[in-house]
This record gives C-alpha cells, structure tokens and sequence, in this order.
C-alpha cells in the first residue's frame, strides 16, 4: 500500500453538523495533537481543499465527496493521494461518525517528523447491527466504580472509535449498597463516607446517558428484576424467602419495594434507550414455591417494570434473557414470545447460564432430554446451545450474545489448561487475561445466529478483550493476531508493535499452560524488558502497565513454583542430618537462615510488581487484587518457616525438653505440611490395595475383568 505525505490542517463539518460528528472531529484533534503534535482547527460549512478531512453524515450538509454511504451503518473514507484533495471521512448517521473517526486516526502515520495516509477506497458497513460492552460498574469489579468522569468519557468515547453504538451499564445494583437507602425520604446513610460515594458515583451515572447519545451510541441499563437494598431486608425481613436481597415478588410488600426502587431510577435517569431485565445472575426467589418454575414470575415482573419505565422514557426497549432457565422454562419464554408478540421486547440475550436450557430438566419428561447438551462434543458446546436458542425465539426478536470477557475460571468461559497456582492468584478477575485468539474463537463458534453482542465485563483487566470483540463485531473475519497488532500499533506505537503483539499472545499462552519450567514465561519477560528499553515512556501508559504486571506476576509465580520443588527436596535432607540430635536448635536455626535467604531472591521482582500495581491504580484506578495472593510459597513452605520460629523460640526459652518433645515438635511440622500438599488431590480411591500378606487389608486375589 502506498503512503502518501499529507499535511492535515483542518477538520471541515457541515452546516448541520450534530453533536456526534462534533465528538468525532474533537477525538481526531485531540489524537493527532497527542501523538503527532499537529494541531487541526475545526471549522463550519467551507468549501474543503487540500489538507482538510471533510467528516460528516448524510445530510448535515457535508461539502460533496466522490463517493456518500447508501445507508444509515455505512461509512465511507476517501483519499486520493493528491496534495491538492481533501480527505472525506463520512458515516451514513450517528450511530458510525465516531467509528469513521477511529479507523481514519489509526490510519495515519508519523515517519521522520512528517504524516503519512495511505490512498483510502474504503466503503464498508458493520457485520452485526448490536455492537458493545456490558460495564458492570457494581461493587466487586476491579474498575469502574472507582473512576472518576474523565475516565468513563475517556474509555466510552475509545470505545465508539472502535465501532461500538451501545454501552450497558448499572447505573444501580440495590443489593451490592451495604448501608443505604438513598431513595427514602430522607435518605439513610449509615455513615458519612457512604453517602459521600454514593452521589459521586450517581453523579457520574446521570451524565453517562448524554455521553453514549452524544458518542452516537445507545445508552441501557441492567438490572435485576427483584432486588432492593439490603437494609430494607434487615427493617422488613418478612420480605424474603430465601434470596436474602433478592426478594419474594409473591409478597406483596416485597413488590412493592422492588417497583418503587425502580419508579425512583427510572424516573431520574434523563435516558434510558434499553432496560436489559435478566432472568438470573442476578435474581430469582429460590426455594420458594410460589416462585418456581421462576419464567413465569419473571415474565410479570418483566411487564410490570416496562409500565413503569414507559412513563418516563415511551421509546425505551426491552431485552429478555434465559440465564439460568431450564429447558422448560426457557420453552415457556419462547411461547409467550411468540403468542403475544409485545413490541415493546427487543432483544434476548444469550449469557451466562443460558446453556442451563440445554441440559436434561430435572422436572420435565424424557422429551426435554432431546435438547440436552451434556454429551456433546468438539465445539458442539459451544455453539449448540446459541443455535437452538436462536431457532426457538420468534424471527422478529434479536439474539444478543452476552458473553462473559472477563473472568479466567469459575465463569461461562474459563481459561481450560490455567495451572492452579495461576487460577488461585488470578480469581476471577484479579489479574490481567488477555485472551485474543480465545475470544475470536468464542466469537467465530457463537456469532453466527445473533445480531451483535454486549460481552460482560468487570473491571478492566478484561482490556484488549474488549477490542477484540469490538473488531469482530464490525468485521468477523479478521484474525486474532491482526487484531493485537492495530490494539498495540495504536496504544503503545509502532515502534514496539511487533514486538508488544508477540508479548500478548505469550500470556495467552502461558495463562493456558502449567507454569513449572513454562519457557514462554521466559520469553514474555524478554519481549517486556525490549519494549521497554525501546520506549521508556511505556511506564507512564496504564494499559502497558497492565500487561506488565500480568507479565510479572506469571515470573514470579514461575520462580516460586520453581523454589518450591527444589526446597522440599532439601528441607528433606536438611532435617533428616540434625531432627534427632539431642539438641536440635542449631540445626533449625541455620535451616530457618536457609529458608529466608531464599525467600529474598524474589523480593525485588516483588517490588517491581508492588510498584507496577500502585502506578496502575494511580493512573486508571485499576485494582489488580492478585497480588494480594503472592506468596514465599504455594507449597506451604512459608508457614513451615514461622512455625518453625515459634519452635525454636520454644527449645531456647526451654520450654521443650525432652528428646521425644523435640523430636515431635519438629517431625511432626514437616509431615503435616506434606499431608497438606497430598491432601488437595486426595479423594476418594477407585481400586482395593492387593493384600500383600494375609493379616493385612486388601483384595485377596488380584483378578483381571
């Protein structure tokens, strides 16, 4: 491709301009300002010359342009090469101006102080018409609850560059608000500091409505269909069954709190285009038999909460799912879909917990059996359940797929091969999990049947996922490696791209292998330590930092594990040469010196990740909480080591004397460490013991079947 020298000097919009193709010129000023130093002025309704981006949409009054979209998601850029023609960047509405403008920056280059733009052709439109994110922004994610403004218009308005038109947040999650009730009158607070964040966060959730709409995109919320604040629990504990906090809807005052929380929301909020009502995770009355089978409850709550939100915002939609939902239920879903046909539903969407309709129903007949997905194989787990539930909703309901990007175990999608120290550091979202070739299989296996997607997300370890399901969703057919290299090119530059893309793709790997003796550990560290040498300002960037400290924590780990297994092989012989001298302390004594000297080979990595981790949050607010969870040992070593300092304390202060008190106190530490580690994999045997002599236990004759 050829790259043509331009000198960009203004951005050209049309008499009518709206605010969104504002937005979109603003984000190309302010990224050219940022990475190249070039400043272009904005400017109204002038015939466009050489130098200038004409941007606009359809009939906004945009100066004529070789080649105009034909519909409302198509989007047009247009570059001759010529010094003399203007560069045309032209969506067909809103909803793709600010995707023209993220695929016309990432285009440009910066070679030897001057700017380059390849001849563009490009006419295209959006694979899938629903293209977003879920931010689940309740307490417990890592990020979002703790950003200020900056941060949400910074990371939504990237988002809309990267083609996405709809963003689903929790402007309120009743029952993650310990300690409030701020909808009473007057509200209650348990404390200052309470109420203090919770306006601060409402605050931001109120203005984020007008950002998605000035960004060209939709704005939903997602709420469950039948929680309340906990404190209303702990006054009226009558209320609920067993779902604690998420009430029983068969009571009729616990009905009336739900509606009312709701009423209270959904008339502040200035906008609400999609009201995304989940059939579980989150809610559901279990154990109640008022309650079960829970579709048809969930369906009259569903009902009940559009009247309420109809008042307020007439053209807000509805979107269904069937988490959790039997096979049964989720059939009943579809029948009443299909016999009443409310237009006012939009969506279903498939997330986790849907593949529950696929396995055998546990109150059905045998004929449920049929749909049943426990013993299929390959990719047919995948993709099977997405399909079935695509052939039993009604054709003028979309599918959305709402597929869990966050978490690496415990969740719809787990890393399979992730070692078990790694799991048990990682939790669910404790450490960063870029996962591209994983997500664009997901995708390829599940896209099929849907119209667009709204990945879940918590917190932003989750990153370059994002991206990756961003892409796909405009264009399906890009690879997972093209992918990294634009997210990388763009974010970290060119200069490091190679070699940052490399570096992604070995965590992905590494996350999906045993870490003992792993060689790409290795090799993620070199890529790191050249990127970095190459751009020291990397360290200022919280997305680098965030696969930094992925990079960190995955050696640490690795040089631990590795500690591990050669100290329990000396501790071995160690104890074995002075555990029966009659007086054993110095032998414990230079034992203990061994075991920490040791321990202080990792304490500068640990610093570094330490460092990394507070960088981090300063910048982006992002909690890798992981680190919290490393350790001296994951073999028990490190407890070993303080009991064995309690023991000593014990022999010097005189306090054991005998031989056979010596002799246990410490025997017996070492032994109940190893009964420790044995333990984790200790179940229950499949095969009797051959009896080897007849007063022993056992299989008395081993017989072959």
């Amino acid at each position: 491709m050829t790259n043509f020298e331009v000198n960009l000097k203004r951005i050209v919009l049309g008499a009518k301009a709206a605010r969104s193709v504002e937005r979109a010129a603003l984000y190309i000023q302010s990224q050219l300002k940022k990475r190249y130093d070039c400043h272009l002025e904005i400017v109204r309704n002038i015939p466009p010359k050489g130098g200038d981006i004409v941007l606009g949409i359809i009939g906004d009054g945009t100066s004529s342009a070789p080649i105009f979209p034909r519909s409302t998601e198509e989007i047009v850029l247009w570059y001759d090469g010529g010094k003399n023609s203007p560069v045309f960047a032209l969506g067909g509405s809103e909803s793709v101006i600010m995707a023209v403008a993220g695929k016309l920056s990432r285009a440009v280059q910066f070679l030897s102080g001057k700017m380059y733009l390849p001849s563009l052709s490009i006419y295209e439109h959006p694979a899938f018409q629903v293209r977003g994110h879920t931010f689940a922004n309740h307490k417990q994610n890592n990020t979002y609850d703790k950003w200020d403004w900056e941060h949400w218009e910074e990371y939504l308005t990237e988002m809309a560059a990267w083609g996405n038109n709809i963003a689903i947040l929790y402007p309120l999650h009743p029952t993650r608000w310990e300690g409030s009730l701020p909808f009473d009158n007057p509200p209650w607070f348990s404390d200052p500091e309470h109420e203090k964040e919770f306006y601060r966060q409402f605050e931001i959730q109120l203005k984020i409505p007008q950002l998605c709409h000035e960004l060209g995109m939709r704005y939903g919320i997602w709420i469950p269909v039948n929680d309340v604040f906990p404190e209303e629990v702990t006054r009226q504990p009558e209320i609920t069954k067993y779902g604690g906090t998420f009430v029983c809807p068969s009571i009729p005052e616990a009905r009336r709190h739900i509606n009312a929380i709701r009423e209270k929301l959904f008339s502040i909020l200035p906008a609400i285009d999609v009201l995304f009502l989940p059939s579980h995770d989150d809610g559901g009355c279990p154990g109640c038999e008022k309650c079960n089978p829970w579709a048809p409850v969930y369906l009259d709550l569903v009902k009940e909460q559009y009247n309420i939100v109809k008042k307020y915002h007439p053209n807000c939609k509805v979107w269904l799912s069937q988490q959790g939902l039997t096979s049964s239920e989720t059939r009943y879903l579809a029948e009443w879909l299909n016999h009443e046909k409310p237009e006012w539903i939009e969506a279903v969407a498939y997330g986790p917990f849907s593949e529950v309709m696929t396995f055998e129903d546990p109150l059905s007949k045998s004929e449920d059996a049929l749909s049943s997905l426990e013993h299929y194989e390959y990719d047919g787990s995948i993709s099977g359940p997405v399909n079935r539930l695509r052939a039993l909703l009604p054709g003028q309901y979309q599918l959305i797929l709402y597929p869990d990007e966050a978490h690496v175990s415990d969740c719809q999608y787990p890393v399979m091969g992730i070692d078990p120290i790694v799991e048990y550091v990682w939790g669910r979202e404790d450490g960063p999990a870029p996962r591209p070739r994983e997500m664009k299989n997901l995708h390829k296996y599940t896209c099929g049947p849907s119209n667009g997607s709204i990945p879940y997300s918590e917190g932003n370890t989750d990153d370059l996922n994002k991206f990756v399901w961003s892409v796909l969703s405009w264009n399906p057919h890009q690879s997972a490696e093209e992918i990294t290299y634009e997210y990388v090119k763009w974010f970290f530059g060119s200069s490091v791209a190679q070699e940052a893309k490399e570096m992604i793709l070995t965590i992905e790997k590494v996350l999906n292998n045993p870490i003992y003796a792993n060689p790409m550990v290795g090799k993620a560290k070199e890529l790191l330590e050249t990127c970095e040498k190459q751009e020291p300002s990397l360290l200022e960037n919280w997305r680098w930092l965030n696969l930094r400290i992925g990079v960190l924590m995955l050696n640490y780990i690795q040089q631990v594990s590795t500690r591990d297994r050669q100290l329990r092989w000396v501790l071995h012989y160690r104890v074995s040469a002075w555990k029966s001298l009659p007086d054993p302390r110095s032998g414990l004594h230079q034992t203990i010196n061994y075991v920490e000297k040791q321990f202080l080979q990792t304490n500068s990595l640990l610093r570094d990740i330490i460092w990394t981790r507070d960088k981090l949050f300063s910048i982006q607010k992002l909690n890798i909480r992981g680190v919290t969870k490393l350790q001296n040992s994951y073999a028990k070593i490190d407890v070993l080591l303080e009991k064995w300092k309690d023991v000593l304390n014990l022999l010097e202060t005189g306090k054991l004397r005998t031989f056979p008190e010596k002799h246990k106190a410490i025997a017996d530490l070492v032994e109940n460490i190893e009964s420790v580690n044995k333990e984790v994999y200790q179940g229950i045997s499949l095969v009797e013991p051959i009896q080897e002599f007849s007063w022993e236990k056992g299989a008395a004759k081993w017989r072959w079947s």
